[in-house]
């Protein structure tokens, strides 16, 4: 057999069941002891200990040039493989596509786990380790069945995650740097469907690490975005794993996740209402790995873009989280310039969000919902600016006692005029002319908790000369 030509798979089982007795007697004990590498690296947490133990135990290439599933030649020039040098093996890639085509074309040998995974390892270091180098192996892809290939190992039953994980990542990041059209639509979907719902059918076995690290790689195109984010399980499977009690690395991939979809402006108020702004900021106000501090610190920035990111962003106090930040220890001086200029471009979101204008344009709208604008800290800086236009706002929220039939809107109105009641020198005055005290009464007995309570509290401002004296009434 010449160099470049390779069996079909149905011709490559053919060879290898007549070289069975003396290829696969030769490999029983070295497939048992995969068996129980893989089994000692899941009780130790650590891929780390499996990729070691493949990585020192190259497969057999002569055999299996011999069987016709390597072209005559390539067993030369696989043997030269150092896994601890792979630049060389880099640049053979990059020289010869017909060396990629043949190291794919092995991801198919599912009867030969250990080819396979060395396979996986060795290209996902080559490209890990500099991700220019996926060209080479891009520049062979479209003469190639890669999805087809890979596709078949990741429906493999009961696969382990190392291999389909590796699978993942290769796959992910070839569609990812790939010529347009060298994958279609319909395959990326595929693959996107298969890491969320893939495990129910025993398809797809990824670890929740390398289902994210395959997510990384295809949110860098701007145009899957989209698609992946309104798959159903997608937003559910990056916000429980923006957790404390996962693994760095898990939790570095999901926020990674969070930085690439940060870059879609519509996505914004929906990763706001799906709770995934909340937990960004948990994470930054416990985390202390520099790399998860680093890639939030650019959610941040990005998720500043939107008017209901920065009030979550707000009243999660993040601003005093920041400031803490930069009193750690962090290896990588830049990360102190990076932490004050979000530090600056916060305290310039926070300076609009406390402003009259704001809160007048939300009234305008007639629903309100709890924010930084209906706070303590809020009222005493514009408590005075409620006088423009002969008490023109104060007017308007009683107004929506009237009209409004928004439980939350009602609650938070009466907040806000208790507030004016108590912090403006006429706001009880005020009040008492605009007959606010008869209003809110009928609300003491509402069925709705959250409006009850607020409208009471809201006659004890209006009542109490001193408002701390509600604090000894508690007492």
């Amino acid at each position: 057999m010449e160099r470049g030509q390779m069996l079909e798979p149905k011709e490559t089982a053919k060879a290898l069941s007549a070289t069975s007795s003396g290829y696969y007697s030769d490999h029983v004990d070295q497939n048992e002891q995969v068996r129980l590498l893989n089994r000692l690296a899941n009780a130790e947490g650590s891929s780390q200990v499996k990729q070691d133990a493949v990585l020192a135990n190259p497969p057999d290439w002569k055999t299996l040039e011999k069987a016709g599933v390597l072209p005559a030649g390539l067993s030369a020039v696989l043997s030269k493989i150092n896994p601890l040098c792979l630049d060389e093996f880099a640049e053979m890639l990059a020289a010869d596509p017909d060396l990629v085509r043949a190291l794919v074309a092995l991801v198919r040998l599912e009867g030969n786990l250990h080819t396979v995974q060395y396979v996986l390892t060795v290209l996902c270091e080559v490209v890990r380790d500099d991700s220019s180098k996926y060209e080479a192996l891009c520049s062979a892809v479209a003469d190639s069945e890669v999805f087809e290939a890979f596709r078949q190992l990741l429906e493999v039953a009961n696969l382990d995650s190392y291999t389909a994980d590796r699978a993942a990542f290769l796959l992910s990041g070839l569609m990812c740097r790939a010529r347009s059209g060298t994958f279609s639509d319909s395959q990326v979907e595929y693959l996107v469907q298969g890491l969320l719902h893939g495990r129910a059918a025993n398809k797809f076995l990824l670890s929740e690490g390398g289902r994210l690290d395959a997510f990384v790689n295809l949110l860098k195109i701007d145009g899957y975005r989209p698609m992946i984010w309104d798959c159903r399980g997608f937003p559910e499977l990056v916000l429980r794993n923006l957790s404390l009690t996962l693994p760095a690395s898990v939790l570095y991939k999901a926020m990674f996740c969070v930085w690439l979809l940060t870059f879609h402006d519509a996505f914004l108020p929906q990763l706001n209402e799906k709770g995934i702004v909340v937990a960004v900021c948990v994470v930054l106000k416990e985390s202390r790995v520099e790399k998860v501090i680093r890639v939030g610190l650019g959610v941040l920035h990005n998720l500043l873009k939107c008017d209901a990111s920065v009030e979550t962003v707000i009243e999660q106090n993040v601003a005093q989280v920041l400031a803490l930040l930069e009193f750690e220890k962090w290896r990588d001086g830049d990360m102190y310039d990076d932490i004050r200029l979000a530090t600056s471009h916060l305290e310039q979101k926070i300076r609009q969000f406390n402003n009259f204008d704001r809160y007048c344009h939300e009234l305008d709208k007639g629903q309100l919902t709890f924010s930084v604008l209906h706070s303590e800290k809020f009222w005493r800086e514009n408590v005075m600016a409620f006088e423009n236009d002969e008490f023109r706002a104060i007017k308007k929220l009683v107004k929506l006692l009237d009209t409004s039939t928004d439980k939350t809107t009602l609650a938070v109105a009466c907040y806000d005029l208790g507030e004016f009641a108590r912090l403006h020198p006429a706001g009880k005055k005020v009040c008492q002319q605009l007959k606010v005290k008869d209003r809110v009464m009928l609300m003491i007995s509402d069925k709705d908790r959250e409006v009850a309570g607020e409208a009471l509290l809201c006659i004890q401002k209006l009542m109490l000369n001193n408002w701390q004296d509600v604090a000894e009434l508690g007492k």
